[in-house]
């Protein structure tokens, strides 16, 4: 399935992150993520290149599928999953995230460059507003920085 929109949203009563992964008109899946789980997010698509293109077919963005499990999506009237702890599998330009959530088992979640560079751009504001991970925004401001001036980005290990 192709995600067609991603929203992310701080809950302040519980410091938490709730993003909405949209596949169509009646299929999503809410995540409720806590600040480990948005780090390790962070962490693993601050890291993406866009790939250079040598081909006119366009890829999808991204597409998800459950885990060995083989239950529907959620739908938007159910409750969101609590993301207990997360794996991914990365290449330079794209993001294989694999979610675990309690009553669910996993569900796998894969980013292009792009659409994980769109979803970095939802997050960061919002830790910046919960005053998550000062350092790792500051440093991501700082890139950003470079990145308009024309200077080469570096990147964190």
């Amino acid at each position: 399935m192709n995600i067609t929109q991603i929203q992310v949203t701080y809950v302040d009563t519980e410091d938490r992150m709730l993003m909405r992964v949209s596949f169509g008109l009646e299929q999503s899946l809410a995540l409720v993520l806590t600040r480990r789980i948005c780090r390790f997010i962070l962490e693993n698509i601050t890291e993406l290149e866009f790939p250079v293109v040598h081909n006119a077919t366009p890829e999808p963005l991204a597409s998800t599928e459950e885990g060995a499990d083989p239950k529907p999506l959620c739908v938007r009237d159910e409750r969101p999953l609590l993301i207990e702890n997360a794996e991914c599998q990365r290449t330079r330009t794209e993001a294989r995230f694999i979610f675990f959530a309690r009553d669910v088992g996993q569900v796998n979640v894969n980013l292009s460059a792009g659409l994980a560079k769109g979803l970095e751009s939802l997050l960061f504001p919002l830790v910046n507003q919960a005053g998550w991970f000062t350092s790792l925004t500051t440093q991501a401001q700082r890139r950003s920085e470079q990145d308009s001036d024309g200077m080469t980005s570096t990147v964190l290990h």
